[in-house]
């Protein structure tokens, strides 16, 4: 008992009595959340991952080698087989326990872990209200993230363990391990996480051997326990596809459905389709939402006929390169309008239930806040050669998103991103603002105005304009 009363104790210390509270309320309101929405049918990707879960067991008998699915690899599956077990053995519904679980999961990485990760990077004081502020905005504008069995959370999570325990504890081998397995299981729960792979390790020495000062072959080992942690959750995949594959690789096989592979499969959806949701509602004809690229689908035909392919050529990386070296500002111009397309939330949902509904309020809320963080951006944010290590941990968080923004985009792929844009609103700008006297706030408002009213109006435009390719018809 002394034992665990000590572990209690250490864990007490290390999140304080504060962001305990803030977490029993986090929790409570996402556990209330999905909760109000536990009736509804786990739809598309997300009925996906859950019957995934069901592959691991054949015969009455558990094995990773039973995980046969090229598209996904077997991490998250994993994760929700778990849940659903102990559901069972528990004697609770599996999806209402699975709600419950993930909403004290998320509300730890928003309410406790985001916090100290900032708190410990930044040196900044962070008050309740301003975690409290962080986790509504997520609720608010991505609620349904936080309730269906989606790959897009947990990638993140795993991604800021990761890094949060290099730079928490850098003399420590276990947690270098801990690092490793958090790394390999992003990129085992979305392939894009892979990007980030050399740029951690580019971080990792930086931070080793420029900030922490520790001598090379310290270093080393330590980046050695991380290659370690990477390996050990690759083992059962690379199992997995050797089984089922006929290959070594640690990687998830993706070419067995696209020929080559998923992620060449969305550059060439990309061209054409400047964003895409996924529709449950009686009023659109389809459950893919394709909102097409007019400028997109010109610029690909252009390079066909230059060519001399026909029309239903598929782009290889090479060709792929050679189609943005040939159309360089067109390029530029469509991946403009893709970025802009993943931060322009229209729906609450990633399952939509209206197509056509406006959400007037809903947008104009988004866009309000990218005015203020573009704002802040622009007049607050000086970078210094200091600062290079906190520049590689923003760096690296954001990758994945980054990467996704020529494929064809969906707002839940930028989730990092808008993870970044919250913490700025809630632990930077916000309180910024309220320290302002009652004149600065009328001096400011009569300066910034005009702008905010210009760059809310071309935002409506924008998404105006992505709905006119809309592929079956315009708004109503």
């Amino acid at each position: 008992m002394k034992t665990i009363s000590n572990y209690v104790l250490r864990i007490y210390k290390f999140v304080n009595y504060n962001l305990l509270v803030i977490f029993i309320v986090v929790s409570s309101l996402l556990i209330v959340l999905n909760m109000s929405q536990s009736d509804l049918p786990i739809l598309h990707d997300a009925n996906r991952y859950w019957k995934l879960a069901d592959t691991f067991v054949k015969e009455g008998k558990f094995s990773f080698i039973n995980y046969d699915f090229p598209l996904r690899g077997y991490v998250f599956p994993l994760i929700i087989f778990a849940i659903r077990k102990l559901a069972v053995i528990i004697g609770v519904r599996e999806a209402h326990f699975y709600y419950v679980t993930m909403a004290l999961v998320y509300s730890a990485f928003l309410s406790v872990i985001v916090p100290l990760f900032i708190r410990l990077l930044f040196k900044k004081q962070i008050r309740s209200v301003q975690i409290l502020l962080f986790s509504t905005l997520a609720f608010f504008f991505h609620g349904s993230l936080f309730f269906y069995p989606l790959s897009d959370l947990i990638a993140i999570i795993f991604l800021v363990m990761g890094v949060y325990l290099v730079l928490k504890y850098p003399t420590n081998l276990l947690p270098s391990l801990l690092a490793g397995i958090c790394l390999a299981c992003a990129s085992l729960v979305r392939p894009s996480y892979l990007i980030v792979f050399p740029f951690f390790i580019v971080w990792v020495l930086f931070y080793y051997l420029h900030e922490k000062k520790l001598k090379i072959e310290h270093t080393l080992i330590r980046l050695i326990s991380i290659i370690v942690g990477i390996v050990i959750i690759y083992i059962p995949q690379i199992a997995i596809n050797n089984e089922h594959f006929g290959t070594l690789s640690p990687l998830i096989q993706t070419q067995f459905a696209y020929g080559d592979g998923l992620f060449m499969q969305q550059l060439n959806w990309g061209i054409e389709i400047q964003k895409y949701e996924t529709n449950v509602g009686p009023e659109y004809p389809s459950a893919p939402v394709i909102f097409n690229d007019g400028h997109g689908k010109y610029v690909l035909a252009s390079w066909k006929q230059r060519n001399q392919v026909s029309d239903d050529f598929s782009l290889s990386f090479r060709n792929y390169v050679n189609l943005i070296f040939t159309y360089p500002l067109d390029m530029l111009i469509i991946y403009a309008r893709h970025l802009f397309n993943g931060l322009d939330v229209v729906y609450r949902s990633v399952y939509v239930e209206n197509v056509y509904k406006r959400a007037y309020l809903f947008r104009f809320s988004n866009y309000s806040l990218w005015f203020l963080v573009s704002l802040y951006l622009t007049k607050k944010v000086k970078f210094h050669y200091s600062q290079i290590n906190d520049l590689l941990i923003i760096l690296i968080s954001i990758l994945p998103s980054l990467v996704s923004i020529p494929t064809a985009i969906e707002i839940r792929f930028m989730f990092p991103i808008f993870l970044l844009a919250y913490a700025l609103v809630s632990f930077w700008i916000i309180p910024d603002l309220l320290s302002l006297s009652s004149l600065q706030i009328r001096t400011y408002g009569k300066v910034y105005l005009p702008y905010f009213v210009i760059f809310v109006v071309l935002c409506f435009m924008l998404s105006t304009n992505t709905y006119v390719g809309l592929q079956y018809g315009l708004i109503e």
